[in-house]
């Protein structure tokens, strides 16, 4: 069985709620001789949004991995691979890789012989057509980690019109000099990501209805230097000022609005303008990494199953800081922006009590056992400080885990 938590790092986020940047699309589009496309800025700067939005142009299929820090292991890191290829592409056989006999000793093999089989792997997928491959969050694998190799060798393997897309917050430790000198590397960085007037023109008009002027345009260009997530707050701030006050508030009132926000975007100025249910829904369902709705209100008894699924939905529609993701065997998912998940999980140490936070874990963690998910469960259990059934759910598991290689996963649960 696939990990519910694979499902969702292999799924594009969805668009609905998104400015299509032309602009920039075109610019990726136009680089067809690239082999690596780097998309580096600032959090909340739009760089999954444009990713998932090339990664949905016409050409070369796209397999899409949103990274965590889990895939520092290089098994884990070729297992998302293979399971990214099989979801995105017509029907690939991976299966074969999968069985390989080297993957049962994972990581013990060497990072090197894991980079190999990645390498073969996604030479036969482009043997048969070109491919591109989506890594969102490289940043989180760190400047040393052994599954850097297994980047390196898919980096390698993709060619013209193929191309390897990585998405990181910060420059990535690989070799990339050479492909700069061959102009086979294509770069956006934070001021290219950066809101030009026409498109904070159409963020706020196309998902908020708002007409502002353009001297009021302008204004906010200036204030935000067209950061994404400094729109969001001033959005979240103009949304309570009457109209006929909206030209003085953005002039004199919105640079106080906006002061420190910059360096924290998800602090008090967002969360506080949510009502009492929705910032509670918020706390308590930060301890999931991909959140089901359903699941969700069973786990939280507060708000039925719909009530979760409105609350969710309007954040979405307010653009706030949240993915929807599609699964077709799961429905809809909604992930936090990482950032805000940790502002979340902070409010959740510190604001609830801890018999309550272990209530809300061990009540999560045994409706994933129920549901078949037993790594979530597991991971529950382990924040939940319930060692025995964390004990008794990585016994009933280990020898698939082994039989996968994934000897990192077992030894950090049992730690």
């Amino acid at each position: 069985m696939v990990d519910v938590r694979t499902t969702a790092k292999t799924t594009l986020p969805d668009l609905t709620r998104a400015i299509f940047r032309q602009r920039l699309i075109q610019r990726l589009t136009a680089a067809n001789s690239a082999r690596v496309i780097l998309i580096t800025g600032q959090a909340a700067q739009g760089k999954t949004t444009l990713a998932a939005g090339l990664a949905r142009q016409p050409g070369p299929a796209c397999a899409w991995m949103h990274l965590d820090a889990s895939d520092r292991d290089p098994m884990n890191l070729f297992r998302l691979l293979a399971h990214a290829l099989a979801t995105s592409l017509a029907q690939p056989d991976v299966s074969a890789f999968l069985r390989n006999p080297a993957i049962s000793f994972g990581s013990k093999i060497g990072s090197g012989r894991i980079a190999e089989m990645a390498g073969a792997l996604l030479e036969e997928i482009t043997a048969r057509g070109p491919v591109r491959v989506v890594m969102d969050g490289i940043d989180t694998l760190g400047g040393n980690a052994d599954s850097l190799a297994v980047v390196q060798r898919i980096l390698d393997a993709v060619a013209p019109p193929g191309c390897l897309i990585l998405v990181s917050r910060e420059m990535v430790p690989l070799k990339l000099e050479s492909l700069r000198i061959r102009r086979e590397l294509f770069e956006l960085t934070n001021d290219d990501l950066a809101f030009s007037t026409e498109e904070i023109h159409r963020f706020f008009l196309d998902l908020y209805g708002l007409r502002l002027e353009d001297s009021q345009l302008t204004r906010i260009s200036q204030l935000t230097d067209g950061w994404a997530g400094g729109l969001v707050l001033v959005w979240e701030a103009l949304r309570h000022v009457p109209a006929n006050q909206r030209g003085a508030f953005i002039e004199n009132g919105l640079p106080e609005a906006l002061r420190g926000e910059r360096l924290n975007y998800f602090s008090e100025a967002v969360f506080s303008g949510l009502n009492a249910a929705t910032r509670a829904f918020l706390i308590r369902s930060a301890i999931f990494d991909t959140i089901d709705s359903r699941i969700a209100a069973r786990c939280l008894q507060e708000q039925p199953a719909e009530d979760a699924a409105a609350i969710l939905n309007g954040l979405v529609r307010q653009n706030l800081f949240i993915q929807q993701l599609y699964d077709p065997k799961t429905g809809w998912g909604y992930r936090y922006n990482q950032l805000f998940r940790d502002f979340l999980l902070d409010k959740f140490h510190h604001t609830l009590d801890g018999q309550t936070q272990r209530k809300f874990l061990v009540r999560a963690a045994n409706l994933a056992w129920d549901d078949g998910h037993f790594e979530e469960a597991i991971r529950l259990f382990l924040k939940a400080g319930a060692f025995d059934k964390a004990a008794a759910g990585i016994k009933k598991i280990a020898m698939g885990l082994s039989a996968q290689g994934r000897f990192a996963d077992l030894s950090g649960w049992i730690e």
